[in-house]
């Protein structure tokens, strides 16, 4: 059952996983390195807003909207999200005013990319709590690609490189997919009161979570904030793209696998079968290591070529920027199945800690070492944190898992 699940879920984002790679190449080469190094700060400062106003509301959806018959909750929580993506609008457009010093145009059309985002998310979270996988993946695969196409289009045409553009085709591409998924599901858009008793809930529940992933997305982003300062866009654009290029196809190898062995590592937790959770969590990582080693060897014997041919960039030292890289990002999905037995417990707290550790060492080794050796201190300073953030969830896990057994 959980191989046939594995297929379904690695069928499943193929094609949006792909897409994003796509999107990642045809960007970098329409808008160069400094245009898409600028592009790509106010992205991450767009979806940082977003993760803040709606990760509390994904998180709750799938909690309590999942299984229920009623549609009542779900037009709540729809109704949460609509009002969250007015919040992510303000507060990403006046940050892109103060912090980027951007013009009003180019604020507008990350605010309302950073609300439109939230829409989405929200809206292929409800169809996840549904069951409604089909409609979840021709949506979200729907997007991608219309992205895909734009971007293919306006380079084949030659129009000029613009990040102004760039970002009216995410907002289009989000808007066409949700009108049309909508039209489909014969869902209902209306702006209603704040549901109260939806809003305690869902922050009651969902609130610890979210500060955790908005941790964890500046943890993972804060590095290109701080080539940006000591070396330019250009330079900050090599890194996003290569950074951002091997991260996707990282979680194009491993997030699936996490995906399907969730529901079996959450029922053996909850039927106390401590061992049987450790044994999930051992086999996933070990498939999670095999990703590692076709990787790795992809990334030594083809990955120069295939980023001067893909990105058209030439990269100084391309093994000291892409091997630690690499490592990372595989490490990374390793965390987020080691920390399992703390989700389980609710020790949302102690995951917060951890990752505020991680963190702020990422922080402080990167205006140690980026003005020195470059692009290259931050790959490893990724590796050095990811490894310390490994380091203190599996203490905490087997802590836990120990007391546990005790318990039991």
């Amino acid at each position: 059952m959980i191989n046939k699940d594995l297929l379904i879920y690695y069928s499943g984002k193929a094609i949006p996983s792909l897409a994003n790679i796509l999107i990642i190449v045809l960007g970098i080469r329409w808008l160069g390195e400094s245009g898409y190094g600028s592009f790509n700060l106010i992205y991450n400062a767009a979806l940082v807003a977003a993760s803040l106003c709606m990760g509390w509301l994904q998180q709750s959806s799938l909690r309590f909207v999942s299984g229920q018959q009623n549609n009542e909750l779900a037009e709540q929580y729809y109704t949460l999200g609509l009002w969250s993506s007015s919040i992510s609008f303000l507060v990403t457009f006046i940050f892109c005013v103060v912090y980027f010093n951007l013009e009003i145009t180019l604020a507008l059309a990350a605010g309302l990319f950073s609300a439109l985002w939230i829409i989405l998310s929200v809206h292929l979270t409800l169809l996840q709590s549904k069951f409604s996988s089909l409609s979840f993946a021709i949506t979200e695969s729907s997007y991608n690609l219309l992205i895909v196409a734009l971007l293919a289009t306006l380079l084949y045409l030659g129009m000029s490189a613009s990040i102004l553009v760039f970002f009216l085709i995410f907002c289009s591409s989000i808007l066409v997919t949700l009108i049309v998924s909508m039209l489909r599901g014969k869902w209902k858009f209306e702006i209603r009161k704040i549901p109260t008793s939806a809003l305690q809930q869902a922050l009651k529940f969902g609130f610890p979570l979210t500060v955790w992933l908005l941790i964890a997305n500046l943890f993972n982003i804060t590095d290109r904030y701080m080539i940006s300062y000591y070396l330019g866009d250009v330079q900050t654009g090599v890194y996003s793209s290569v950074y951002d290029l091997i991260y996707k196809l990282a979680a194009l190898g491993c997030f699936p696998i996490l995906l399907s062995r969730h529901p079996a590592i959450a029922a053996a937790w909850n039927n106390k079968s401590f061992s049987e959770v450790i044994q999930l969590i051992r086999k996933s990582i070990l498939l999670q290591t095999l990703v590692l080693g076709l990787m790795l060897t992809g990334g030594i014997f083809l990955g120069e070529w295939l980023i001067q041919f893909f990105l058209k960039i030439k990269i100084e030292s391309y093994y000291l920027l892409s091997i630690p890289l690499i490592l990372s990002s595989v490490l990374w999905q390793m965390a987020m199945l080691i920390q399992k037995p703390l989700e389980m417990s609710h020790k949302s707290l102690r995951m917060i800690l951890n990752i505020v550790v991680c963190l702020l060492l990422n922080c402080t080794l990167n205006m140690i070492f980026i003005p020195r050796f470059g692009i290259i201190a931050a790959s490893f300073t990724t590796l050095t944190s990811t490894l310390l953030y490994i380091f203190v969830s599996l203490f905490d896990a087997r802590k836990i898992l120990k007391k546990t057994h005790e318990l039991a």
